[in-house]
């Protein structure tokens, strides 16, 4: 899990994936390592063969990061993206409420 703060309103959430926004306020983050959620790339994602078919074979990484490029949704699955979201809220709502209860 990686920390990610809000540029905007600094709420911090540790997350698996590579966010969109923060969940609060909708705003910009940035992870401990530097990585941002601005406009990443000025190339078509859809031109990296080796990200499509790591998607296409399943890869959750690969339709995280087409989802976060704004690639068309068949390209990945947007099922995979909710339950990768849904996922993420449960582990933190245990993270902090697994410790108070």
């Amino acid at each position: 899990m990686m920390m990610w703060t809000c540029t905007n309103c600094g709420a911090v959430e540790r997350l698996t994936i590579y966010p969109d926004c923060c969940s609060s306020c909708g705003g910009a983050m940035i992870c401990d390592d530097g990585r941002t959620t601005h406009g990443a790339n000025d190339a078509d994602i859809t031109e990296c063969h080796e990200l499509l078919d790591a998607a296409g074979e399943g890869d959750a990484t690969a339709h995280v990061i087409l989802w976060q490029e704004r690639a068309p949704t068949y390209y990945y699955s947007p099922e995979m993206i909710a339950d990768l979201a849904l996922q993420n809220r449960i582990d933190m709502m245990q993270a902090i409420y697994g410790v108070a209860a």
